[in-house]
């Protein structure tokens, strides 16, 4: 029998935070080089478009 107690919540709280966190840097870091490299946000979405219409059709 596994007793949780307050502290393993807050633990399992932190630690599922920290990996949201790191996702969302990871993405963040993502998207500020496909800005730079298509040479901007607008540029950036169309790439991504394009990526995902070719994913669907194959």
């Amino acid at each position: 029998m596994t007793i949780i107690t307050d502290h393993t919540v807050q633990t399992e709280a932190l630690q599922f935070e920290r990996e949201l966190v790191d996702r969302l840097e990871q993405r963040r870091r993502f998207a500020e080089r496909g800005v730079k490299k298509y040479g901007g946000r607008l540029a950036f979405a169309a790439h991504l478009a394009r990526r995902a219409r070719v994913a669907q059709a194959a």
